[in-house]
């Protein structure tokens, strides 16, 4: 069954908070049946409450300092970053470590 797009081509699911997991429109069944797993085991709600406790505990910090401090490692922290943003409730500060951007939740 072919798949309606949603933002940028990508198919979303919705989880708790108004975040979702994603998976574009031309990626195989697989993917979206993993996108649909992770929205249903809550990892992308966990993911996503880790991310926002580590910079309210800790303060503006780029995606590998934030999985450092949660384990979840630069990459799971990156793919959720954009979520965050579009969601109100994470912004870059305008602020650059070794490059990287600096991420601080929105006041």
């Amino acid at each position: 069954m072919p798949r309606k797009p949603v933002h940028d081509d990508a198919q979303a699911s919705h989880v708790p908070g108004g975040l979702f997991a994603r998976a574009r429109t031309t990626d195989p069944d697989t993917s979206h049946d993993a996108a649909d797993a992770a929205n249903a085991s809550g990892l992308t709600g966990r993911h996503t409450a880790a991310i926002t406790a580590s910079l309210a505990l800790l303060g503006p910090q780029t995606s590998k300092e934030i999985g450092s401090d949660t384990g979840l490692g630069q990459v799971p922290v990156a793919r959720r970053m954009r979520e965050l943003v579009d969601a109100g409730v994470v912004e870059d500060s305008g602020e650059r470590r070794e490059r990287s951007i600096v991420w601080r939740l929105v006041k």
